[in-house]
């Protein structure tokens, strides 16, 4: 829901890569410490694992851009309800 208006795409696309990658392994994270039916087989682990890879690949691509910086310094000013 980030106000992407007047960005590069390319750099939009990384920066929701990283988002989204990151959004989705902390929800498998919360299901591996609380769900305790859940089993995760070795092929869906080495997915999410190279899911991360390559989120970490985007973020070295726009880490000294203004759009990741502004994108991470809004996680932590953002209001918690």
């Amino acid at each position: 829901l980030f106000p992407f208006t007047g960005q590069d795409p390319v750099l939009v696309a990384h920066l929701k890569r990283i988002a989204t990658t990151f959004s989705q392994l902390y929800d498998h994270r919360q299901t591996a410490d609380y769900d305790t039916a859940t089993q995760w087989s070795r092929t869906e682990v080495l997915a999410l694992i190279d899911s991360v890879a390559e989120a970490f690949k985007s973020m070295k691509a726009i880490r000294d851009e203004p759009i990741a910086n502004d994108y991470l310094l809004s996680l932590f000013l953002k209001e918690h309800r």
